[in-house]
Formats: C-alpha cells, sequence, structure tokens
C-alpha cells in the first residue's frame, strides 16, 4: 500500500517533498575519510511494522514503542528488552493515534498525548501507560486537540506542550499535572508553530527552538520560565529550520541539526549557549536530514540517525565541534525513533522511506584500530630487525590496551622491544600508541606470527599480522684458494692512482636535534633556513628502509611522522622527487616538555 504523505500527517510540509529534496541532494554526498568500524547490528523485528510512532525508555531499561501508523493508525504498543534482544505486547492504547508525543513521568509511567488518526481530525486525548501491568488508562484532555507539537518534562514532573497543528498553526501551550492528572493553561508562546523542539536547560527553563508558522520555517527561539510561567525571547537561530533534531550536550549547550529551510532539507547544525543566549554554526553534516533523531551518548558526543536516503549515521563531538561518520546502519529510514539503553547502545526501530517496515537494529560506539600487516621483508638469521609500529585508534571511543604479545607459528623470531600501548590509558579517537617489535628469524624461510593487543575492541583484543623471510648469512672469508686476486686490505700497486673519489673528503652529515611532539611524530632541528623551499616533502631511510616522511617547516625545521622508532644514527635525508638526498645524523631524541 502506498505510504500516505507527510501532508496528510503533518500540515503543510509533506513528507513528499521532504523525501524527494532528501534524495536529491544526498546523492554522492558522503565523508571523505577513512572507512569507520561497522558499529550497527540487528536485533529481533517489532511485530508491527510502523512510522511516526513514539519510543521511550522506561525505569527498567526497556524502551516502550506506542502507535504510529502502517496502512492505518495503530493502538498496538511493545516493549523491547535490550538485554535479550526481543519484544513483547505492551498492551493497546485506547485510541489508535500517530503523530503525538510521550514523556515519561517521575513515577515511572508514561504520558501519550495528543496525535491524529486520519491527519485531519487531531485528539484533544491523553493516556497514561502503566509499565507494571503493561495496562493503558485514559487521562484528563487537553484544552486544545493537537498533533506535530512539542512537549517536555519539566523538573518539577509536570508535563509541558507547546503549539502544533489544528486546522491551523497553534499558539498555544498547557501543563499536564502528574498528581490530579488534568491539564491547565500555560503562557502561550510568541508565535505560532509546529515540529519545532523543546529542551530542558540545566537551570530548569525550557528552550524552544524553530519550527514552522503556516509555510515558512523559523529562526526565533524562546525560553520558558516554569516557575513564573513566562516566555522569554533568546537568540535566534542563523538559519530558519523545522522538523529538525535537538540534543542537550553536557556543558550544558544545546545542540539543532538537520530539518528543513522553507524550500530545502538542511545539513547544517547549530549550537545554544544559554549563558550568553546566543547561536554558533557546529559544523555541517555530510547528508541533508529530515526529521532526523538525536540521542546524546554516555561518551557526550550526539548520534544523528535517519532522515536522509543514506543508511550513514552521524555523530557530534562537541568538544572538536566536528561531525564524523557513525557507520551504516541496515536501512535508511525516515520518521524512525530512536532511544538510549542501559548499556549504552542506542535502539532505532521501524520507520520509512519507501515502505514501512517492522526492523529494528543497535548502534554501539566501539573502538578498533588502524594497523595494516607488518612486513619485515628479508632478514638474515639471526640478525635483529626493528620496527616501531603506529597503533592508531578510529573507532568512536577511546582504546584500552592492557596487555600485548606476539603468538604464532614464529612467534620466538619476535620480541616486543618496548610498548607504549599497554596501561598507557584512555588512546583518544584518531590518537596513536607506539610499540616497537624486532625480528630476528630462528631460521630461513617465511616467518610469520601475529602481534595482539588485548582492549575493549568487541572481540576483546585486536591482531596485527606479523610477517618476515629469514635469510640465510654469507660469512665474509679471505681469498679462495688458488686465487691471485689480493685482499681487499691490500694496498694498490706502488704508482697506482686511486679512485678520483678517495681525494674527496667525506661529507659532513647535518646533525639534527629531535622532540617528540606525540606518538609518532617529531620535530628535528638543524637544516639551514632557506636551504630547501618549505613544504617540500622528505623520507628519512636507512639501508633501505623508511623511518619517517615528512615535510620542511619553517626556519628549516623538519616535520616527521614516523613509521619505525627513531635512533641516534646516521640516516639518509630524501628530499623532494628530483633524487637529491643528504645524508643526517639525529644525535638526540627527546619529548616535548609539558
Amino acid at each position: 500500500m502506498p505510504q500516505p504523505t507527510r501532508g496528510h500527517l503533518r500540515p503543510l510540509l509533506a513528507t513528499s517533498f521532504a523525501i524527494l529534496a532528501t534524495l536529491c541532494l544526498t546523492v554522492g554526498a558522503g565523508f571523505a575519510q577513512a572507512a569507520v568500524p561497522q558499529a550497527w547490528t540487528s536485533t529481533a523485528s517489532m511485530s508491527q511494522a510502523r512510522f511516526l510512532h513514539t519510543a521511550t525508555t522506561l525505569p527498567d531499561g526497556t524502551v516502550l514503542i506506542a502507535g504510529g501508523i502502517n496502512s492505518g493508525p495503530l493502538a498496538g504498543a511493545e516493549r523491547y528488552d535490550g538485554s535479550t534482544g526481543t519484544w513483547s505486547a505492551a498492551g493497546d492504547l485506547n485510541v489508535a493515534r500517530y503523530d503525538h508525543t510521550a514523556n515519561r513521568l517521575a513515577d515511572g509511567t508514561v504520558l501519550v498525548s495528543g496525535g491524529t488518526d486520519t491527519g485531519l481530525a487531531p485528539f484533544a486525548s491523553a493516556e497514561l501507560y502503566d509499565p507494571g501491568s503493561d495496562t493503558w488508562s485514559l487521562t484528563g484532555s487537553m484544552a486544545t486537540a493537537r498533533q506535530s507539537h512539542a512537549s517536555v518534562t519539566l523538573a518539577d514532573g509536570r508535563v509541558l506542550v507547546i503549539g502544533g497543528y489544528n486546522s491551523g498553526v497553534l499558539q498555544s501551550a498547557e501543563l499536564f499535572d502528574p498528581s490530579t492528572g488534568t491539564w491547565s493553561p500555560a503562557a502561550a508562546p510568541a508565535v505560532p508553530l509546529y515540529l519545532s523542539t523543546a529542551t530542558l536547560l540545566q537551570d530548569g527553563n525550557v528552550l524552544l527552538a524553530g519550527g514552522f508558522n503556516n509555510n515558512s520555517a523559523l529562526s526565533s527561539a524562546e525560553l520558558y520560565d516554569p516557575v513564573a510561567d513566562t516566555w522569554t525571547p533568546t537568540g535566534s537561530m542563523q538559519g530558519q529550520r523545522g522538523a529538525h533534531a535537538a540534543a542537550l550536550l553536557p556543558d550544558g549547550s544545546v545542540l539543532v541539526a538537520g530539518g528543513s529551510g522553507t524550500f530545502q532539507t538542511l545539513d547544517t547544525s547549530e549550537r545554544y549557549d544559554p549563558a550568553t543566549g546566543t547561536w554558533s554554526t557546529a559544523g555541517s553534516m555530510a547528508y541533508p536530514r529530515n526529521d532526523p533523531t538525536a540521542t546524546s551518548l554516555a561518551n557526550g558526543s550526539v548520534l544523528l540517525m535517519g532522515g536522509t536516503s543514506s543508511t550513514a549515521a552521524e555523530l557530534y563531538d562537541p568538544v572538536s565541534d566536528s561531525w564524523t561518520s557513525a557507520g551504516n546502519a541496515h536501512s535508511a529510514l525516515s520518521q524512525t525513533v530512536a532511544a538510549l539503553l542501559p548499556d549504552g547502545t542506542v535502539l532505532i526501530a521501524g520507520g520509512s522511506l519507501i515502505t514501512v517496515v517492522a526492523t529494528a537494529e543497535r548502534f554501539a560506539l566501539i573502538t578498533a584500530i588502524d594497523v595494516p600487516p607488518i612486513d619485515f621483508g628479508d632478514q638474515t638469521v639471526a640478525l635483529n630487525g626493528t620496527q616501531l609500529i603506529p597503533v592508531r585508534n578510529i573507532g568512536q571511543v577511546p582504546l584500552f590496551v592492557t596487555d600485548a604479545s606476539v603468538q604464532g607459528p614464529a612467534a620466538g623470531d619476535y620480541t616486543i622491544r618496548y610498548d607504549r600501548c599497554t596501561g598507557v590509558g584512555a588512546v583518544g579517537r584518531g590518537d596513536t600508541c607506539l610499540i616497537s617489535v624486532s625480528f630476528k628469524p630462528g631460521a630461513a624461510g617465511t616467518r610469520d606470527a601475529s602481534l595482539v593487543l588485548a582492549d575493549n575492541s568487541p572481540a576483546s583484543s585486536s591482531t596485527i599480522p606479523l610477517t618476515g623471510v629469514g635469510i640465510a648469512g654469507v660469512a665474509p672469508t679471505a681469498n679462495p684458494p688458488g686465487s691471485s686476486n689480493p685482499p681487499a686490505s691490500s694496498n694498490p700497486p706502488a704508482g697506482a692512482n686511486p679512485p678520483a673519489s678517495a681525494n674527496r673528503p667525506t661529507p659532513r652529515p647535518r646533525r639534527l636535534r629531535c622532540t617528540t611532539q606525540r606518538p609518532a611524530r617529531v620535530m628535528c632541528g638543524g637544516m639551514r633556513a632557506g636551504t630547501v623551499a618549505e613544504r617540500t616533502v622528505v623520507t628519512l631511510t636507512r639501508h633501505g628502509r623508511v623511518f619517517a616522511t615528512g615535510h620542511i617547516g619553517g626556519g628549516g625545521r623538519l616535520d616527521l611522522n614516523l613509521t619505525r622508532l627513531l635512533l641516534s644514527r646516521r640516516y639518509r635525508l630524501k628530499i623532494g622527487d628530483a633524487g637529491r638526498s643528504m645524508v643526517v645524523e639525529v644525535v638526540s631524541t627527546r619529548p616535548a616538555r609539558p
């Protein structure tokens, strides 16, 4: 059956327009960065496919899904248990509805209010869900029927509903008192609006941001004081938006992301500072998103999902004020719901883009490392070769390594020389720790093993392949018997001219003093300023092995990223692409001063 249009579900802003805009704007969009480890897993499906439903985390950690629409409005409710990954029936609402709101109350019950069953006649009715008995009961009705409204549970336990739609855009607000089960008028916001967001701030006030007023998106924002029952204008957003998502950040600021302007789906985000009453840009997402979900995670970041034709999810980091990929879900969804589970994972359930779905999946913040297989190449038997292995965390949470060991058929040929990963604490997202491993083949032939890190990745360990080839060495000897050639150390015959190169003085190597800036990166001084143009690419090698790559910085400094452990010895510095090189000597390596 064709999906009902959003013009029928949420007035004035048709789903057909929002989806079409999203489909057009997201073609070819995406992150230009390394692949992010998969953080999405499928879980059991709901018994009913639905969208425009609600999700509420209950005190016991289960998640209540209520109402929604498929071929018609739904009265059924379901409950998800994250510990077992299963669903169970949660009774039926007294009124089948969608486009409603749900708020958890202080006693653990859930208030569902408003919504519609046709898109033409919103409800004033409200009902309460009791998680102890899995039952629904009607409670007091609102004074005004409404759908597409905003709602928020206040610090004192009351519930505030604002705006919405009922044959026109509403400018009213109401308060629900759980102790009496009744509604009372609240002060009205400054403008009529629907599809806005209401966020409870740390001081107990409510931030009302954006939305639509008839055919136009809004940039305005207001603050509601529940004690005084008053609205106060605050700074306007930098752009107009409605049908967006909002999330409270750990520092008390508020992130708003995505949504639609008057004629376009948005990939922008903004951040509100309650201390100053002002907004600032928070970077652009990879995809425009209409009606996405925003979930605050345990590490302070925000997961944004849905509202686009792409399966890609995104993470906002409030510390770096930037967006990164959160991997790809199994389905591209719009009008879906998200709920945080006790174990820190996020449940995504139902939704629609082309068809309505009952599927569900979970997102987890995970850690993962990016280390290619380490090839030591050919190494003479019984002689050591050493490589510095940078272990980079490409996951979404800090990496913790508790042990490092070498395992496998030729484990005895490899030795961990030093370990700057184990027990050092958190290795942040995008950061690197170092492990030095030496290879001393015990026999000729291929010698394979693995460096195994015990860590906090989903598999509880990460494996880095090690490979090398043992080569039988040839001992130097005197001239073979019967040879008439003099030994290499003999003096040349009298009168013979030495090679021209013998008269040339050996060039004195340039001496470099290097300072470790962070793991796998050093700055070296000792080059004469102006000798080589700034930003020229350089490579530091020894016996054909690359130890570092980088470029010439200001004042002749070398900015190098290490691929192997840098010791105090001579190296060859290759400069640019023209084959120019010079001998350099690293005379000191030390950490940077704190």
